[in-house]
């Protein structure tokens, strides 16, 4: 995996956790005394993050560290590029969303079969 891949999967794994609290990317960044330009750098995989930016997004996200750079899926899943893409597109989406695609995956996917 190389550099930026990591990004998009941090950025993808942040988006989803600051959704999933239910704030904004202005909201978070009020609240890290940051630029919301700069939170939307980090969730894009524009821009990198130092160790102390990460403990503060956790902290303020309430999850752990690593939560932005692993799912709960097995290692192996996640050396998969394409498998790892989807991931990140897919973290991005509201609850809603999800159970809105999850029949139309099921159907193509047991068509394929």
């Amino acid at each position: 995996m190389d550099v930026q891949e990591l990004r998009e999967r941090f950025g993808g794994l942040l988006t989803a956790h600051r959704k999933r609290k239910r704030i904004t990317q202005e909201d978070l960044a009020d609240e890290l005394d940051m630029s919301p330009d700069m939170i939307n750098r980090l969730e894009g995989g524009k821009s990198g993050a130092s160790f102390r930016t990460i403990a503060k997004l956790a902290e303020a996200l309430g999850v752990d560290p690593v939560a932005f750079f692993s799912t709960d899926l097995q290692a192996g899943g996640l050396r998969r590029k394409k498998l790892n893409q989807l991931i990140v597109r897919l973290a991005r989406e509201t609850d809603d969303t999800l159970d809105w695609l999850a029949p139309i995956i099921e159907a193509t996917l047991k068509s394929r079969r």
